[in-house]
């Protein structure tokens, strides 16, 4: 009998997990993109045009810059040539060996010279294979005259001036991939849950 009430005061159980979800954490963090190239010219060239500035965005196989790629192109057309010279001496050697095979049946000829006939259509078979390799590599050559967007990007910077002359490895453009990118933050171990 003091005279002071006492009330009873209703208290709520939580478990702990549910009051921690308010709870919020900070880090430092920062977004960077997987990819962030700088490209480069493959070959020697003199720079003829550089088609991005910086801040464009570019997707993927666009042209970003261009060398000088009249030689190479030279050198591609010759390979051509010599193609189509290789496939005419090709037609004239089988006509000659099927000429010599007839020729052998009558015994007009003898075993040697079938044997020559045969030997020329297949050292023109294999010149001609070392041709279509020339060109296939005539035609990489000149198409790494043209600097092109591996991926969709936004272009950081242009490294490099119309009229420079380029070797392999000078950087011409710098490049920030538009996608990929991911968050990289600073956690303390207690965090990491």
């Amino acid at each position: 009998g003091s005279g002071i009430a006492s009330e009873a005061i209703p208290v709520r159980t939580e478990p702990p997990a549910k009051l921690m979800q308010g709870l919020d954490r900070e880090a430092p963090a920062t977004v960077v993109s997987l990819n962030q190239p700088s490209l480069a010219a493959e070959i020697s060239g003199r720079i003829t045009a550089i088609q991005v500035r910086s801040g464009d965005s570019v997707s993927a196989g666009a042209v970003l810059a261009t060398l000088d790629c009249s030689d190479r192109q030279t050198r591609l057309a010759v390979a051509r040539s010599n193609l189509a010279r290789l496939d005419a001496q090709l037609a004239f050697a089988r006509a000659q060996l099927e000429r010599a095979k007839n020729l052998r049946q009558q015994r007009s000829i003898s075993e040697e010279v079938l044997d020559q006939r045969a030997r020329e259509v297949k050292t023109t078979i294999a010149e001609r294979r070392t041709q279509l390799l020339n060109i296939e590599q005539a035609q990489r050559d000149v198409g790494r005259c043209r600097i092109e967007a591996p991926f969709d990007a936004v272009v950081l910077q242009r490294l490099a001036q119309v009229g420079a002359l380029a070797n392999p490895g000078t950087p011409i453009v710098e490049l920030l991939q538009r996608d990929g990118a991911e968050v990289r933050a600073k956690l303390r171990s207690d965090d990491l849950g």
